[in-house]
């Protein structure tokens, strides 16, 4: 077992390219302390890393000082969502795998609802990275004061490797940074992302989504480069981070991370 701190995928992304279970937890179920925060209590969450759902519940009943013995729900109860959103563009065995699964949840008595997620909830990713980079200098920075490190976020960042250095150089940092009015506005965006999922769910009577994972990328394509692209209403992130990225978030429940939803 491993304890992780998760933002937007950084628990569940790993877990499935190792065949691994990771949880991201309802947000404020585990402490934080200690840990490395990107925002000011908004995303960032600690979760465990283990072989099976069993050892998850015992981390869980530990850290979370709830014992309460947990019960099988059936499958006969349970409304899954399947969005295509998060089912395009899938690697093929990784879509007959899911198939198979979906079949397999059918024939167990689970009841299937096709349903496509809000626009809103879709457009989420530059809503969470805009408050990300507007947030990350002031969190790390007080993260680094508070563990008594005598070590600035400048006198850090200096030793991070070149692609760290380019991307928080380029878009955490002025004139970089996203500006206040962008910020203010994503903020007002993700309550409405929230309030759009709520509805969402409410509207087909879902307990759950379903999502699908995709293949690790190639190494050279984990290196490229983010750019800055700009909206004109004052610092919104654009959809222009890498390939990679946008699909492995988008697979991998991104928009239940972004609202700050249990994923």
């Amino acid at each position: 077992m491993a304890i992780a701190e998760e933002t937007l995928g950084s628990i569940r992304i790993p877990a499935t390219m190792c065949g691994l279970v990771g949880l991201r937890p309802t947000f404020g179920r585990y402490p934080n302390d200690g840990i490395m925060p990107l925002t000011d209590h908004k995303f960032d969450q600690v979760g465990p890393f283990a072989r099976c759902v069993d050892d998850v519940a015992l981390f869980d009943s530990v850290v979370a000082g709830d014992g309460t013995p947990l019960t099988a729900t059936p499958l006969a109860r349970l409304r899954i969502g399947i969005a295509d959103f998060f089912m395009s563009n899938l690697d093929p065995e990784v879509e007959r795998v899911v198939s198979d699964a979906f079949q397999r949840l059918s024939a167990a008595g689970a009841t299937l609802v096709s349903a496509d997620i809000p626009d809103m909830v879709k457009a989420s990713m530059p809503v969470a990275l805009t408050i990300i980079l507007y947030e990350s200098v002031a969190a790390v920075s007080s993260f680094l004061e508070a563990q008594g490190t005598v070590v600035s976020f400048d006198q850090m960042l200096e030793q991070a490797g070149d692609d760290i250095q380019v991307l928080v150089k380029g878009m955490a940092l002025p004139p970089g940074r996203p500006a206040q009015a962008g910020y203010e506005l994503m903020l007002i965006e993700r309550q409405r992302i929230r309030e759009s999922i709520r509805d969402y769910f409410m509207r087909y009577d879902l307990t759950a989504i379903a999502f699908a994972p995709g293949p690790d990328p190639a190494a050279d394509n984990r290196r490229q480069r983010r750019r800055d692209h700009r909206r004109s209403d004052g610092g919104a992130i654009g959809h222009d981070c890498p390939q990679y990225l946008a699909r492995d978030l988008r697979q991998l429940g991104e928009p239940g991370s972004a609202s700050g939803y249990d994923v």
